[in-house]
């Protein structure tokens, strides 16, 4: 079948794709066989080289073996592929498979037909080849049929839900864990720094430690959680990506995977069912969030392992007269790792010019012939890239004559998507990636875009781009904000979207030049026809076999894209080279960790050196660069440069070729870990993560005075005040009954509560005057040197914490302690030690299908995720203070009957101490304790929050609804504008 579409060479070497053939006999029988028949069907994997079978022929025990060695290596030579019914002399259809593939086609021979499957996630492509044949019976040709076929049952989708949502949630888990390292690193800054009256003579060096290490911090975080983002699609994906590790069977690969993810759950919830444990579900889930935790460890060390030997495999690879030659010796790897460090510095540091084509014409003609006699239409040199060509510099920088080239990813991986007239669609076109340049664009051929789809293109960009820009002005302007800030921020969303407008003008001018020359080509193609057609016969003749050759199937289309070249126009030297790299090493990695350490942060020290290690090797034994240096990835091959078989001969992988294995995997990490958008994306958000808390650290550092001032709050009292009461049923809680009446009153009102949690925010001799004004003179007292006292006799008590302790007229054993909310950088600080970790942990699950499952465990993981907090911060938290306090009421001021309020994070604060000490507590808009319960310090209970908690949460106000509610809350209804976020928020 010498016309066979399939008839192409492998592209792995000498080596033959995987082929599965199917013997069946009687295969004209098999469609309509009974019951009792039988038909055999075998499949035979053959070997992927010819080294497995040298030597095995003269050792067959008898014939039949023999033959099948000779079978086999004759089909392992590409000389017989595939049988069918007796028939040895069918040749089964061959393809390339890319290493972009999730997996290898597989080859089949069926009811007279080539087949080649293709597996993809939960579907299947085939493709089908079947010869036609005329009315004696004779193959005159073939037939191709691609079909599409939904392998997945419903079973098997809702299992792969349900590991992807726990993969999903313990990624939410890492993720969270990311940004309270971050968060905790500059806390516990703060926490040295105080309030004033706590500082610490290791303040400057835990700073610049802390500071010099979020580089390599934010690096390494963001590729973890890059790996994270591979590890959760994998597990969608059914393990594809699992599979290319190690060498081992895909059926022990299969095994594992089914153990971790189902296996292991189900028996430890058997287990917990039978024993009548009450929260077997709970330890089910930990139990499966630790085993999927287990599985994404070994996932990223073997990520590692691949990144680390093909980095150090292809380097032998690069023809570069500054490495030198590599000896065969015992210090082979680390004369590799040497080089490969050097490339890194070579990548890095070199002199580039980027230019830009935007590339117009015929697919059949190659990139060079459509750049050869261009010029770019744009080219761009950084500041660093001039400077490494000045006089001055060239003691360290020697001229790259002729400039060099240096490939990008999309052209090392050898990928471009396509748009065509049958996969264009507006959505795509609106969601799609302005920074791919190899998305080439048909527009003449048999599918080329039409006419109005182009339009629809460019009105589209142009309207996405236009959106961009109004949505978020009308935000701004819904919110209230002046015209100096919306001015501001058009005219930077303008400047971020004039590059892609301009880019979008040229490939517009590109089509119409295009078109036009198509046009021109059919006009003059239509007045030879009219001048043929008008001549003799032979004309004629001319015209017909014209008009053959232009047939649709062989017009080559025309396509145009965009091109950017990266060329080398200097080189650093290797004492450049190795200078940097010990800078590097020394600045970024060595002196953060040795300052993290003598600055008592041990539990960041630890982490740093975990990470930074992590972070060294990612960075500098990196394969991507030396794929850009070679261009392809035809110099991988399967040999493991460090010598590790962890793989008997009998567990050996016989279904997938090493080569094609080697080169999927290594071309799945560069794709989603090493260059993968998720990495970026995970780069910005750490990165504006740090600046936030830098920003919080700073203010907070340079306002030292937290008191408040005397004019902080005002009240207008109004003694006609008269409030209408509405039709409708009131709060039950209006008036506050047992336990949260203030002695003395016979009705305590919730707006008692509202104005006693609201006058913390101002001083304490204006605070007296509005409890005068409020009660009546001197009925409720405030005491501020009592609080003064206690903070004078204390010795563990920093935290800037401001409360106010209040008593009553005639009721000696009352006391009520008001804390104040959040008003400054350290209270923001304070907010995000104590909830931050919860509220994540809220999002996640809000985020999640079903999420609420996870509730039952959410507390210890908080409780784990917390262990990063130093003592230096315990020593300062807010709610520990107020703790003492109250306990300094009981023993020195006889106090047996106290109420703790407060408003913001003052209620918070008032909810912890109170279910701390057993005294009743009234949030105002507090953030709730019930996830984090174990993380203070004595943890509270869930019996301790339920009866001696009270929260008040007002509609559309997320302050109240971060941490999960105890039993004891009350919702109230908000009556500020729509566009007022802070209002539901605010006492008034």
């Amino acid at each position: 079948m010498s016309s066979s579409i399939f008839e192409n060479e492998i592209e792995m070497g000498d080596s033959a794709p995987e082929v599965m053939d199917v013997r069946i006999d009687d295969c004209d029988k098999s469609l309509n066989h009974s019951k009792d028949e039988e038909t055999e069907l075998t499949l035979v994997s053959p070997p992927h080289n010819l080294e497995d079978l040298q030597g095995k022929g003269d050792d067959a025990e008898n014939p039949h073996d023999k033959e099948d060695f000779l079978m086999r290596r004759s089909r392992a030579r590409g000389s017989v592929t595939g049988i069918i019914g007796g028939d040895a002399g069918s040749v089964l259809p061959r393809l390339n498979d890319h290493f972009s593939l999730e997996m290898p086609s597989s080859s089949v021979r069926f009811r007279h037909a080539h087949i080649r499957v293709f597996e993809q996630a939960n579907n299947q492509f085939i493709m089908e080849e079947t010869s036609t044949k005329d009315e004696d019976g004779r193959v005159k040709g073939t037939n191709v049929a691609v079909k599409y076929v939904n392998n997945a049952t419903t079973g098997l989708k809702m299992l792969r839900a349900g590991y992807s949502l726990v993969s999903v949630f313990v990624g939410g888990f890492i993720f969270i864990f990311c940004l309270m390292l971050l968060l905790f690193l500059f806390v516990d800054l703060a926490s040295k720094v105080g309030a004033g009256e706590h500082k610490s003579s290791q303040t400057v060096i835990g700073f610049v430690g802390a500071l010099l290490s979020v580089p390599v911090f934010v690096y390494g975080l963001s590729s973890m959680m890059a790996m994270v983002a591979s590890f959760v699609g994998d597990t969608w994906n059914g393990h594809t990506f699992l599979r290319t590790f190690g060498n081992w069977k895909v059926v022990i690969t299969e095994w594992i995977s089914f153990t971790i993810f189902l296996g292991i759950p189900l028996v430890t919830m058997t287990i917990t069912l039978f024993a009548k444990l009450d929260d077997w579900w709970a330890v089910s889930l930990l139990t499966w969030f630790s085993s999927i935790l287990a599985l994404f460890v070994f996932f990223a060390a073997c990520l590692l392992f691949y990144d680390i030997s093909a980095c150090l495999y292809l380097i032998e690879h690069v023809d570069d007269p500054h490495f030198g030659q590599v000896p065969d010796s015992k210090w082979k790897i680390l004369v590799l790792m040497r080089q490969a460090i050097l490339l890194r510095q070579v990548y890095q540091w070199s002199g580039d010019v980027k230019k830009n084509f935007t590339i117009a014409g015929k697919m059949d003609t190659t990139e060079d012939n459509f750049a050869k006699g261009r010029d770019a239409s744009s080219e761009y040199m950084s500041l660093y890239d001039h400077a490494t060509q000045l006089n001055c510099c060239g003691k360290f920088f020697t001229e790259v004559n002729p400039p060099k080239r240096i490939y990008s990813l999309e052209e090392v991986l050898g990928i471009s998507p396509f748009i065509t007239s049958r996969s264009w669609s507006l959505e795509k076109i609106f969601c799609r990636d302005r920074k791919r340049t190899r998305a080439v664009t048909v527009i003449t051929g048999p599918s080329a875009l039409t006419p109005e789809q182009f339009k629809s293109s460019f009105a589209c960009a142009i309207l996405g781009g236009l959106l961009s820009t109004i949505v978020p002005l009308g935000l701004l302007f819904w919110m209230g904000y002046g015209a100096g800030l919306i001015v501001v921020v058009l005219v930077i969303i303008t400047l971020c979207c004039l590059p892609t407008y301009c880019s979008t003008w040229h490939i517009r001018n590109q089509y119409k030049k295009l078109i036009n020359s198509a046009e021109e080509r059919k006009r003059r193609e239509e007045k030879k026809r009219m001048m043929y057609e008008n001549a003799g016969q032979r004309s004629k003749m001319l015209l017909k076999n014209r008009r053959k050759k232009a047939a649709p199937s062989a017009i080559a289309s025309e396509a145009v894209y965009q091109v950017v070249e990266s060329y080398h126009i200097s080189r650093p030297s290797r004492t450049f080279c190795y200078a940097v790299f010990f800078a590097e090493v020394c600045f970024f990695f060595l002196w953060p960790l040795i300052l993290l350490f003598v600055a008592g942060n041990w539990q960041m020290g630890i982490l740093f050196l975990c990470i930074g290690f992590f972070s060294l090797v990612r960075h500098y034994l990196n394969a991507s660069v030396i794929l850009q240096e070679l261009g392809n990835f035809a110099a991988l091959g399967s040999r493991n440069v460090f010598g590790v078989n962890l793989t008997s001969k009998r567990d050996m992988d016989s279904v997938m070729d090493k080569e094609w294995k080697a080169k999927s995997r290594l071309s799945a990490i560069i794709s989603n870990v090493s260059r993968g958008k998720a990495r970026v994306v995970f780069t910005w958000i750490f990165g504006i993560f740090v600046l936030v808390v830098l920003g919080l650290f700073f203010a907070a550092a340079t306002h030292q005075n937290t008191n408040p001032a005397e004019n902080a709050r005002n009240f207008n009292l109004l003694n006609d005040f008269y409030y209408e009461e509405r039709p409708n049923l009131p709060y039950p809680t209006c008036q506050m009954g047992k336990g949260l009446e203030i002695p003395g009153y016979k009705e305590t009102a919730l707006v008692d509560y509202a104005f006693i949690g609201s006058i913390t925010y101002a001083g304490d001799n204006a605070a007296q005057l509005f409890l005068d004004g409020y009660f009546g003179e001197n009925k409720v007292i405030n005491n501020p040197h009592i609080v003064q006292e206690f903070k004078e006799k204390s010795e563990n008590v920093g935290s800037p914490a401001i409360y106010k302790y209040l008593t009553v007229e005639d009721r000696a054993n009352f006391g009520l302690v008001s804390v104040r909310g959040t008003v400054n950088a350290w209270d923001m600080l304070a907010d995000a030690q104590l909830w931050g970790t919860a509220a994540l942990f809220q999002v996640l699950r809000a985020f999640l299908p079903v999420g609420d499952v996870f509730t039952p465990i959410l507390h210890q993981i908080i409780q784990f995720v917390t262990t990063l907090e130093t003592q230096n911060i315990g020593k300062v938290s807010y709610y520990k203070e107020i703790s003492a306090f109250i306990k300094y009421l009981e023993d020195t001021e006889g106090k047996t009957d106290i109420r703790v309020t407060g408003h913001s994070l003052g209620g918070g604060l008032a909810l912890i101490s109170g279910a701390q000490t057993k005294h009743p507590a009234i949030g105002l808009s507090a953030p709730n304790a019930m996830l984090s319960r174990r993380t203070f310090s004595p943890p509270v209970t869930v019996g301790e929050l339920n009866n001696f908690t009270f929260n008040i949460v007002p509609n559309r106000d997320l302050v109240p609804r971060i941490d999960d509610v105890a039993d004891l809350f009350q919702r109230i209804e908000c009556r500020t504008d729509a566009n007022n976020f802070l209002g539901c928020h605010a006492v008034s």
